[in-house]
């Protein structure tokens, strides 16, 4: 079994369709001056229209604008390409550029190369990530499945696709001489920082980490956690460690649970208890089922004991919180109702199973929340029927905690695929249907 490691707090821009992500659509500024007018006590009403028609025409203007800098931005060559970039990346216009850079000019490779090699702070990380989402990016005619693909952009370009964050970047698509940048970057002595996030984005952490023994792994995640305190994420590298340390945690249970029940039972720190329940539901959800074994039951046991017992940070400080959150939880490891990113990945595997082998497990229409279906109410009863077959059915052939449909890229997709139908068929004439 491998694991696939992919943060479960938040990244940027993981398995998510790459569609731009501002075209067509107000940003954050623009909601807040509309919401504020809509708010306000309607005592003119006309004067308040004339002023939402005003920001609405500021913000067409505005997007006309951007529009025309994009049309002149895909006429330039590379290298002035990554020096727009360079010079716009945190604008509105920063996520449209890179994903444009990204998904069709692959042709700015060497000059984001020697960002990497010759900039400095966030310039130089940034162009690495970019590299390295531009070595992963899949184009939609070579997906399994081009549902996942998202939809076309205003531009007369092309773009969609999805990142493929189960392989380990090799340079497919960059060439030899950013991919050589980045394996500089990776083995960097003299700059830790670069080194890290080198690493971690290229897929050499997950490989490192699981060459360190259960102690170091607790012992390093538990630091992390503190640093970054947890959700709240004050440090980002530490707080990225953290979450690529837990899926390592998760990959490794059962073998890593007698820890974390000591870390629930007895660690005096809350914002690592709180990451301790994380872990812990994690492997109920995404390795095995805790209900099914008796260390189970004590990891389940020791998370409300924690929540019965103090407060946890960042949030949960409040009896009422952790009682919110413990029903939650419990719905989850004792009745199989699936919440938030669990509930959205187990409706991507009856997707996949309604479009590989013809499976009843969608509901008739799209998910708001996702580019698949939800499954459907026989669909969660099959994960309640997986749990009795096979406590450990959620890590078939790999473990994965990525968003939903990243895992179509695994060698070992279809097989894992082929096994849940299997099930499929004998809970069906199980049924007598």
């Amino acid at each position: 079994m491998r694991l696939v490691i992919v943060s479960f707090f938040t990244t940027l821009t993981l398995v998510a369709p790459l569609t731009c992500l501002v075209n067509g659509g107000f940003n954050g500024q623009d909601q807040v001056k509309l919401q504020s007018q809509r708010e306000e006590p309607n005592q003119n009403e006309g004067s308040t229209n004339k002023l939402i028609t005003e920001i609405l025409d500021e913000i067409n203007q505005r997007r006309a604008k951007e529009d025309q800098f994009i049309v002149s931005f895909l006429r330039q060559g590379p290298r002035e390409q990554v020096r727009l970039w360079s010079k716009k990346r945190r604008s509105g216009l920063g996520p449209r550029i890179r994903e444009l850079l990204i998904a069709r000019h692959p042709d700015t490779a060497p000059y984001l190369a020697g960002i990497v090699r010759n900039g400095k702070g966030e310039d130089r990380t940034e162009a690495l990530e970019l590299l390295c989402e531009m070595d992963r990016f899949v184009p939609i005619e070579q997906l399994l499945f081009p549902e996942l693909g998202g939809t076309r952009t205003k531009e007369n370009t092309d773009i969609r696709g999805m990142l493929n964050h189960i392989m380990l970047v090799d340079g497919r698509r960059i060439g030899s001489e950013a991919y050589g940048a980045l394996k500089w970057a990776a083995e960097q002595e003299k700059h830790r920082d670069l080194r890290f996030h080198a690493r971690a984005c290229m897929g050499l952490l997950a490989e490192d980490l699981r060459r360190l023994s259960l102690h170091e792994l607790i012992k390093q995640w538990r630091e992390s956690v503190i640093k970054s305190k947890g959700l709240l994420a004050v440090d980002y590298d530490a707080a990225e460690l953290s979450a690529h340390i837990a899926n390592t945690l998760i990959e490794l249970a059962p073998e890593s649970l007698p820890p974390l029940i000591d870390i629930l039972s007895n660690d005096s720190n809350e914002y690592v208890q709180d990451e301790a329940i994380r872990v812990v539901s994690l492997i109920d959800s995404h390795r095995l089922r805790l209900r099914k074994s008796e260390l189970g039951l004590r990891a389940i046991d020791a998370m409300r004991r924690a929540l019965e017992r103090n407060g946890l940070r960042p949030a949960y400080r409040s009896q009422q919180q952790r009682e919110d959150y413990w029903r939650q939880i419990s719905a989850q490891v004792f009745a199989d109702q699936l919440i938030g990113g669990t509930r959205v990945s187990w409706s991507f595997y009856a997707f996949a199973l309604r479009k590989l082998y013809g499976a009843n497990t969608t509901v008739p229409d799209k998910s708001l929340y996702s580019m698949f279906p939800d499954a459907n109410h026989q669909m969660h009863r099959f994960f309640t029927y997986l749990t009795d077959v096979d406590p450990a059915f959620p890590s078939w052939e790999y473990v994965y905690l990525g968003l939903p449909g990243g895992d179509v890229f695994h060698p070992q997709f279809r097989r894992k695929m082929d096994r849940y139908y299997e099930q499929w068929q004998h809970w069906e004439r199980r049924l007598g249907r």
